[in-house]
């Protein structure tokens, strides 16, 4: 909504100056530009496979893994594998490290596992901006970074 309000903003301001110069025009579309760009960084980021250690909440099995039972975060993961593999350092652990580990676990017994990601927007096919954030998760400091900029007018 206040996007459409923006935009007839900017509507009627330009019917209102109809003898708008270039440099105005110009300073019109480039702020346009940024805008699409700002827009489409902040929703193209958390599907970025780089920045899978702050959007990434967890990961699903096949159902046929009983270990893990609906989608268990990094902290799960972590005392999973401290089992297996024995004593561990309490570090954050790597979603790459993650999954390297668990497949060297179960590669004998079950061959290739299954793993589908709970990444920011979610796995039901929606692609919704997560506003309803707890402190354990990873991309909690991006919500409110994003609700920050929206607030300020």
């Amino acid at each position: 909504i206040l996007s459409i309000v923006r935009a007839k903003t900017v509507k009627s301001s330009i019917i209102a100056n109809k003898k708008a110069d270039k440099l105005s025009l110009i300073s019109l579309f480039t702020k346009i530009l940024i805008v699409i760009f700002v827009s489409a960084a902040i929703a193209i980021t958390p599907l970025l496979i780089k920045f899978e250690d702050f959007f990434v909440n967890g990961l699903y099995y096949d159902a046929s893994v009983r270990l893990f039972i609906g989608s268990p975060n990094k902290e799960e993961h972590f005392d999973v594998i401290s089992q297996y593999y024995g004593r561990m350092r309490k570090k954050p652990l790597k979603w790459k490290l993650i999954n390297k580990m668990i497949d060297g676990m179960f590669s004998q017994d079950y061959g290739t596992l299954k793993k589908k990601k709970l990444d920011f927007y979610g796995n039901d096919g929606t692609c919704m901006f997560k506003y309803f954030v707890t402190p354990s998760d990873p991309q909690r400091k991006f919500v409110w970074s994003i609700l920050m900029l929206n607030s300020t007018d």
